[in-house]
């Protein structure tokens, strides 16, 4: 449309939502492929959308149930409204920017940047010559609008004007000058009889139903005997109302499904911390109100993801990431063919492309689902925020190489005809075979800790530092040795030694699946299994490690010893180099 100078007016109302939902239609389903590419584990069958009949069915009647309730009501407020949208918003869609002073900003619709910060002053007379009270704006135009002035409390120049403007507090504006979106079921009724037939002249000729047939029987009752006609509130509703229903709604709400018995309240709601009071208070006061109880009971509030200089990511900065881009890999001409074909500006086009090739010369390297996962999780220490570096991801695709590589040479010390047993005995075990499975035993506790904390950084951090420094750097370069030959004095520990380590794999790779569910998922298909157990179809069907009571109350070899068998295992990679 931009490109053929037009706008949703000059397309009209039904011709513009035909050509969104074919937007939407074709690139609404972006995020849903990338969280399938990310592995993302869940119940695609119950995949919906806000505008769907379902959802708009849930709206409307909330729409309808509030206002009978008087929670919803028309009135004349001053708003934000957005010049180039041509739309109201509410008070936290406002971006607010501090200007200390005089300063040139460009505004959307303006040729010219717009002088900022100038402080002018004016003065409204007071009736009953009670003086004059001088206000100082950066909007000097806005006092058209002014309707009341607001003084300190505490500042005895205004003692004698003191009033109450906190018990008027602003309600939630949820109409917008839109057309797509929910269309608000309300109808203005026009009278034969009425001498202004403007619409909406009248407040009190509103109805608000479910349907058309539904205000036509109510306006029937409310004039009856008099002939009218019926025109729908053009406006929709803010994009919020509807999102803030999805917990009820996604369930089956208004009517009583199972799926809502069961299922209503949910237990965690994941999202960012950006969209706290947009969505998230939104959704708890309609849970509320119209089911009853808050949707969740735990919040987890991700952090969001910058570029590895801490900036937003923005199309006109040319910092935005894909993760599809991230896991295939993408060279530095395909990043900029994507900026060409979205609809970015052209006159931001040349400064996107720069910062591109700043900040990818060379493009972005494949790293694979596993490695940007693990990098993403890892990643949750930093408060809110994610100063995401490529570079960091690609040091965890190259760990994914070598956990493939260590778990695949531990696969060929068992042997082709290995059976591992149902049960390990720890007591009969030799020293370095309890010491890892001590270890074992820790992680596991401590990432079911941090797991249940949402301290994932934690749990990462902890089933890493098992694989690399104590699984691969310790245990199997210590028991290199038993595998060298068939000596038969070596026969018990190499046993004990296959036995542990089959232990420690299966273990180590369920606990590790939920970071990294692709390399864990080939890696564990390879595991031989005992014969006494049946063999689930995948590692993600099966029950996730839990914290192994015999361990726990085996004695753990203590530091000094553990130093021991890290400088004896140092000595045989050293040996064997």
């Amino acid at each position: 449309m931009r490109e053929k100078q037009l706008t949703r007016h000059d397309l009209g109302r039904e011709k513009f939502i035909s050509e969104v939902w074919e937007w939407k239609n074709k690139y609404g389903g972006t995020i849903l492929q990338q969280l399938r590419r990310l592995g993302a584990s869940l119940d695609w069958s119950r995949e919906c959308f806000t505008m769907d009949d379902k959802r708009s069915k849930a709206v409307t009647e909330a729409f309808v149930r509030l206002y009978k309730q008087g929670l919803i009501y028309r009135d004349l407020r001053l708003v934000n409204w957005d010049c180039v949208l041509r739309t109201a918003i509410s008070d936290i869609e406002v971006d607010y920017i501090d200007i200390k002073e005089k300063f040139p900003l460009k505004v959307p619709g303006y040729d010219k940047p717009v002088e900022f910060g100038v402080l002018i002053k004016f003065a409204y007379p007071l009736e009953g010559n009670l003086g004059e009270i001088v206000v100082a704006t950066t909007r000097i135009e806005t006092m058209l609008g002014d309707t009341a002035i607001a003084v300190h409390p505490d500042d005895a120049r205004f003692k004698q004007f003191h009033g109450k403007w906190l018990e008027n507090i602003r309600d939630w504006c949820i109409s917008r000058q839109l057309w797509w979106g929910h269309q608000i079921p309300a109808w203005y009724v026009t009278l034969e009889d009425d001498e202004l037939k403007e619409f909406g002249i009248h407040d009190d000729h509103w109805v608000v139903a479910r349907n058309e047939e539904e205000a036509q029987d109510e306006a029937n009752q409310r004039y009856n005997g008099k002939k009218f006609h019926l025109n729908q509130d053009p406006d929709v509703l803010d994009t919020w109302f509807s999102s803030g229903l999805f917990p009820l709604s996604v369930l089956g709400w208004p009517d009583d499904t199972e799926d809502l018995k069961a299922f209503y309240p949910t237990s965690v709601l994941e999202t960012g911390h950006d969209i706290l009071f947009f969505w998230v208070a939104r959704m708890v006061m309609l849970g509320m109100k119209l089911g009853g109880d808050v949707p969740f009971r735990n919040i987890y509030l991700h952090p969001m993801i910058r570029d590895a200089h801490g900036r937003k990511m923005s199309k006109s900065l040319g910092n935005v990431i894909d993760p599809i881009e991230v896991i295939n890999g993408i060279s530095l001409e395909g990043l900029y063919k994507r900026l060409e074909d979205s609809n970015l500006d052209p006159k931001e086009l040349g400064k996107a492309i720069e910062g591109q090739k700043k900040d990818f010369p060379n493009g972005i390297d494949e790293c694979g689902v596993d490695a940007l996962r693990f990098a993403l999780v890892s990643y949750t220490a930093q408060s809110d925020k994610i100063n995401l570096d490529i570079q960091r991801v690609v040091g965890y695709r190259q760990w994914c190489n070598k956990l493939w590589n260590a778990v695949r040479f531990a696969i060929s010390k068992l042997g082709d005809n290995y059976i591992p047993p149902a049960n390990l005995t720890p007591d009969v075990l030799p020293f370095s075979c309890q010491w890892i499975l001590s270890v074992l035993n820790k992680t596991i506790c401590k990432t079911l800790q941090s797991l249940e904390s949402f301290e994932f950084s934690q749990a990462t951090t902890a089933v890493y530092s098992w694989w690399q420094y104590q699984l691969c750097d310790v245990f199997i370069e210590a028991i290199k040795p038993y595998f060298t030959g068939n000596d038969p004095k070596f026969a018990s520990e190499r046993r004990f030694s296959q036995d542990t380590l089959w232990f420690c794999l299966d273990n180590g790779l369920r606990l590790l699946h939920p970071f990294m569910p692709f390399v864990t998922e080939e890696l564990w298909q390879r595991l031989p299994s005992p014969k006494e157990c049946k063999r689930e179809e995948s590692i993600m069907i099966c029950s996730y490690p839990s914290a192994i009571e015999v361990l726990a109350a085996t004695q753990t070899p203590g530091e000094a010893g553990k130093n021991w068998f890290q400088g004896a295992a140092d000595a045989v990679r050293q040996f064997h180099c």
